[in-house]
């Protein structure tokens, strides 16, 4: 079974590349903006961006290898995620107090503080409490340090 796996991964990911013809160019390009959408906290569509930056530069004249794009953008898989995350998040931080917005960082207090309150409320105004301290809180800084 471990073979027939391994043949069907070869013959259908790893022979592709090996064969292609695909010009220097594109290829660089394909890894470029694999790489760019890859580090973007858009985890869930960062393969649909790639398939339309894909189709809009291919309307423009401008072509990339999406093969090598799509497989740059898998490198924010599960287990490589928190790391980016953290790292968006700190440099969100560091950004945002560079501007004179004087943010703090999210501890473990805080943190502990939005549960138990969330808790205490209703349903949807828990929820809703606990969505905006994820919005405010550390979404836009994580959005703000991943560009």
């Amino acid at each position: 079974m471990i073979k027939v796996i391994y043949r069907f991964i070869r013959q259908q990911v790893i022979v592709p590349f090996q064969n292609s013809h695909a010009p220097v160019k594109e290829v660089c390009l394909g890894t470029s903006i694999g790489l760019f959408w890859s580090l973007t906290p858009l985890v869930g569509i960062q393969m649909y961006l790639g398939v339309l930056t894909w189709v809009f530069l291919g309307l423009i004249g401008i072509r990339f290898y999406m093969p090598i794009a799509i497989a740059m953008i898998w490198i924010t898989n599960p287990i490589t995620l928190p790391f980016f995350y953290y790292i968006f998040y700190i440099t969100g931080i560091s950004a945002y107090n560079s501007l004179g917005w004087n943010m703090s960082s999210v501890n473990f207090a805080r943190i502990s503080e939005v549960v138990h309150h969330s808790g205490s409320l209703g349903f949807y105004e828990g929820l809703k409490y606990w969505s905006l301290f994820l919005i405010n809180d550390m979404g836009a800084p994580m959005f703000l340090g991943s560009f």
